[in-house]
């Protein structure tokens, strides 16, 4: 598949799932007891963006290596499977979760200690999980990228514009689920994209348009970076003018 075309459909996908989250006649529309979201998510967005990515893992490992960075390959190849595995596990423990409680608010107590145990897997637990190892898993591979030799090509445009698509997406999400996230994840944050910044200066200024995950994954960074800022002065401004 043609490196450009997986992604804008990473992209898109991003942006997707964004946006049939906000709608709410999408959350209560069901396909076999799940909601239309959670239907998209796990069974179009997750085995596409995991088949892509598996992919240009594959292209990655077989290519030559250039340049050690301060990781070694296995590790970085280890750090990126486990990273994704605890993702895809955070998403599926999420919608399960979700959808209980769902019916738990419709049919139970809310008060009743099942629901308490069900709203932790479903708030905390999984959107730290999600986060946090998703983006992990992107900092591996990125990583991975940068030390080997690319077969593949992409235009440097669609590529920004897929990084900017993610990084709204997930920075976006992060705002609406800020109230469940551990402080340490924007900490992480912080750290990753620093160490990104750092690891390209050991090779030349253009090699960065070379590696195309590379960059979308440095753009959504700092897209997700600077949301997260910004993101509670907006919001104060909202507030204060419905007040």
């Amino acid at each position: 598949m043609n490196s450009n075309f997986s992604f804008i459909i990473i992209g898109l996908l991003f942006i997707l799932t964004a946006i049939f989250f906000k709608s709410s006649k999408l959350q209560e529309k069901k396909i076999f007891y799940l909601s239309f979201y959670h239907f998209f998510q796990q069974f179009i967005f997750l085995p596409i963006v995991f088949l892509l990515l598996l992919n240009f893992s594959f292209q990655i490992i077989i290519s030559p290596q250039i340049k050690n960075l301060f990781l070694t390959d296995l590790i970085l190849i280890i750090g990126f499977f486990t990273c994704l595995l605890i993702t895809i596990v955070g998403l599926a423990i999420h919608t399960i979760s979700k959808t209980y409680s769902i019916y738990l608010k419709k049919f139970g107590d809310k008060n009743e200690d099942i629901f308490n145990l069900n709203n932790f897997f479903h708030m905390r637990f999984s959107h730290n999980l999600i986060y946090s190892f998703g983006i992990l898993s992107a900092f591996f591979l990125s990583l991975m990228e940068i030390s080997h030799q690319q077969s593949y090509y992409s235009n440097n445009l669609i590529v920004f514009l897929s990084g900017l698509l993610i990084g709204l997406a997930s920075g976006k999400s992060i705002n609406w689920y800020k109230e469940s996230l551990n402080k340490s994840m924007y900490f992480l944050n912080s750290v990753i994209l620093l160490v990104l910044a750092v690891s390209i200066l050991n090779f030349e200024k253009n090699y960065i348009y070379q590696n195309p995950l590379y960059f979308i994954f440095l753009i959504g960074m700092v897209v997700i970076f600077l949301l997260t800022i910004f993101f509670p002065f907006i919001n104060k401004k909202i507030l204060k003018t419905q007040n």
